[in-house]
């Protein structure tokens, strides 16, 4: 005998209160004139997105901390004390290590050492993160209207909603990413920059939040493609600062500066030009949340703001990876002057 009854209500069970935490939420049917992956599943937006992001934090939190004390942190010893790495409360059998006459690191040396380990590893964990992002990034990328470089197809066709399967996750991926660079930015030790990425950080989540709410996720993943290639350049560098791979370090950081002007300057001036310019011409300007648009002059003008407010930011730590690259010309080496160092 058969005691359900349709006519109940139906009460999600556990599963279903779960499900936003690990999967995309909002299926949507796909929009029949889409120029981004039609062959992907759509989805709106909506309260459960913040379930997504929620997990994601959690995720790369647990990574980070795996990936620094099981997989980068070995490596940085292994690569600094060799195969068996010099332990503070033993000596050299051999009597000599690396050139140096054996004798028990004091705890300053100790201390320098396991700071190197712990920065090789942090920016192992930052290469890692973005050489994934930047590659997810391309691909989308490639996929776009927009490729190679014609930002009229930022705008072409707004409202872009739903939003391809890719494109959401990218988005809400690398939102996640910025909140647990915030966290971690306020928990270690503060550096000599701490406003200038607290700042950078506010900015930039601001930004990711309001283009994804208002639509404008197309020119969105553009500028996160342009940032994040050079974030996993730097760490390269900084990765062979600590290992003391002078040569290597100085090779990779002028390749990080030029890379910096173009993507960061260049490219990224070219995508603000285009907001200002061609958002107005292709997107007439008409707040209706209801049928998905978010543009009014006020909108526009606060797009501009922060835009121009990220790029100002970003001109201030040019003119600091100048100084280093002058001392790079010099012979004095590079350092970063930016935020390696804590503050006294």
């Amino acid at each position: 005998m058969n005691y359900l009854n349709d006519s109940l209500p139906y009460y999600p069970g556990l599963a279903d209160r779960l499900r936003p935490f690990f999967a995309l939420s909002y299926p949507a049917p796909t929009p029949h004139n889409t120029n981004l992956f039609p062959q992907w599943t759509h989805y709106g937006k909506g309260p459960l997105d913040v379930c997504f992001v929620l997990t994601w934090v959690i995720i790369f939190s647990v990574f980070r901390e795996v990936a620094m004390a099981y997989i980068l942190g070995p490596i940085a010893r292994r690569i600094l004390y060799g195969p068996k790495e010099v332990s503070p409360k033993s000596s050299n059998a051999n009597g000599v290590r690396n050139g140096l006459a054996s004798h028990e690191p004091s705890k300053r040396e100790q201390a320098r050492r396991d700071r190197q380990v712990t920065r090789f590893s942090e920016q192992g964990f930052i290469f890692i993160y973005y050489v994934v992002s930047w590659s997810f990034g391309m691909y989308i990328y490639a996929n776009s209207p927009w490729a190679p470089f014609n930002p009229q197809e930022f705008f072409r066709g707004y409202p872009h909603t739903p939003l391809p399967a890719p494109l959401k996750f990218y988005y809400l991926a690398q939102l996640a990413e910025w909140f647990h660079q915030v966290i971690i930015l306020n928990i270690e030790a503060r550096r000599k920059d701490h406003w200038q990425m607290f700042s950078h950080h506010i900015i930039t989540i601001i930004l990711m939040i309001t283009s994804y709410i208002s639509n404008f996720t197309r020119v969105g993943s553009m500028i996160l493609l342009l940032m994040d290639f050079c974030d996993f350049v730097f760490p390269v560098a900084k990765m062979f600062r600590y290992v003391g791979f002078d040569t290597a370090k100085d090779v990779a950081f002028v390749f990080f500066l030029i890379s910096w002007f173009i993507t960061r300057h260049v490219l990224f001036g070219a995508v603000i030009y285009s907001v200002y310019r061609d958002l107005p011409i292709l997107v007439p300007y008409r707040w209706s949340p209801s049928t998905g648009l978010y543009l009014s002059r006020n909108a526009h003008i606060g797009f501009i703001t922060l835009l121009v407010a990220l790029q100002a930011l970003l001109l201030l730590w040019f003119y600091m990876i100048v100084v280093v690259a002058l001392r790079v010309v010099s012979g004095q080496g590079a350092e970063d002057v930016r935020s390696d160092e804590e503050d006294e």
